[in-house]
């Protein structure tokens, strides 16, 4: 797929099988991810785990990340994207093996810590390799379908994870995202081609160089990842406790699950819409305030309003919608090709804070106070820095 001068050659057909790697690589992660929250009775059922326990599981999927995936990223600049990628999905099979194999906090922790780290790289990678292959065209619409990929995932793992590990056992779907695993590593090394050479351009890529610009004459992009930052920090810890807080008001864990899911819709639904539209208009930064003010108003209404929840869980789904597929298509207009893989760096390693500090806050929050009330006002604060953020980035693309 690449000519003799060392040029892409991007045929139609090539490039969306590349959007279906990523795409499946994208759903590992939210299978890794997500096989939680459908669980979490089941779990502290058979091990005893707290609130505040079930929080830092979640947390720990990205811990290792905040140090580790800027690392990552530059060293897919500057190596290529397929080495790191199989050390990735290699490591989400061996942390998925001891989730598989613990049978007390400490170790289900490390399992976590440890898929959670290659799951979390491969989203770096995914979002490298897609925008490479698809900046010249269409990357809008190819992010857009890219964006359905996590909340697809999730929709699947809480439909059926809780289900399956009802019937029988909180470890059979963790069986599953293991042989998906070995499944994304197969697939990889059948179908993947690097999108670009590594000519002279790229060898004599100065990673430390491109890491020292981000902070002096290129900040923009820290800015889009802190809005990443905040606005998972609210989205995530809403999916971890969304269930039990829907069973605390009466509703059966199956429908809690179910209705959990139902956030994730909107994205399903918009992304692609988003994705089409972006490509024709500049109002990513727009969209991603629009989005996060809605949220702030959602947040503040589900623990005291009268309104069904059911509805106000739908319409929350469809402004998070509006955030995703923005925030993975501005780093092409902020930084330089060479450098994406350090870009999409630092907004992977904000993600992990973002995982890392909400449901750790919301659960504790919940322990502490015995009710979500308090808890859902710290997910309207967190969507309020996350529009904020993304003001600033809006405010420093016009002024260049």
């Amino acid at each position: 797929m690449i000519s003799k001068n060392g040029k892409i050659n991007r045929t139609d057909n090539y490039r969306w099988l590349i959007l279906l790697l990523c795409y499946l690589s994208v759903m590992l992660f939210a299978f890794a991810f997500q096989s939680i929250p459908p669980l979490v009775d089941l779990i502290r059922r058979d091990l005893g785990f707290s609130f505040t326990e079930i929080g830092l599981l979640m947390s720990f999927f990205a811990l290792p990340g905040i140090f580790l995936t800027i690392p990552a990223g530059m060293s897919s600049d500057r190596y290529g994207i397929l080495p790191v990628a199989m050390a990735s999905i290699i490591t989400v099979t061996v942390g998925t093996i001891v989730v598989i194999l613990s049978n007390g906090f400490i170790l289900f922790a490390i399992g976590r810590a440890i898929s959670g780290l290659g799951a979390i790289v491969l989203t770096i990678l995914a979002a490298q390799l897609l925008t490479k292959w698809f900046i010249e065209k269409d990357l809008g619409l190819a992010m857009g379908i890219y964006s359905t990929a996590f909340p697809l995932g999730t929709i699947a793992a809480f439909n059926i994870f809780g289900l399956i590990g009802e019937n029988f056992g909180w470890k059979l779907p963790i069986y599953f995202v293991l042989f998906f695993s070995l499944f994304i590593l197969i697939f990889f090394m059948i179908i993947f081609k690097e999108p670009q050479s590594l000519g002279a351009k790229e060898k004599d890529n100065d990673s430390i160089k491109s890491f020292k610009n981000i902070f002096t004459t290129n900040r923009s992009i820290l800015y889009v990842g802190i809005t990443w930052l905040t606005f998972n920090a609210a989205f995530i810890s809403l999916l971890t406790f969304g269930p039990d807080f829907l069973v605390s008001r009466g509703f059966d864990p199956v429908s809690a699950d179910s209705i959990s899911s139902s956030l994730m819709w909107g994205a399903v639904i918009l992304s692609p819409l988003i994705g089409r539209f972006i490509d024709k208009s500049q109002a990513k930064e727009l969209m991603i305030i629009s989005g996060n003010l809605l949220l702030i108003i959602i947040f503040l209404l589900i623990p005291s309003s009268g309104i069904s929840l059911i509805p106000l869980f739908v319409v929350l789904g469809f402004a998070a919608a509006l955030v995703p597929v923005n925030v993975y298509s501005l780093p092409a207009d902020i930084i330089e090709s060479r450098s994406l893989g350090l870009g999409f760096g630092i907004i992977t390693t904000c993600l992990n804070i973002g995982i890392v500090l909400g449901p750790l806050l919301i659960g504790f929050s919940r322990d502490r106070s015995g009710s979500f009330t308090f808890s859902f006002s710290l997910m309207a604060i967190f969507s309020l820095l996350s529009a904020a953020s993304t003001y600033i980035v809006l405010r420093r693309r016009k002024n260049v």
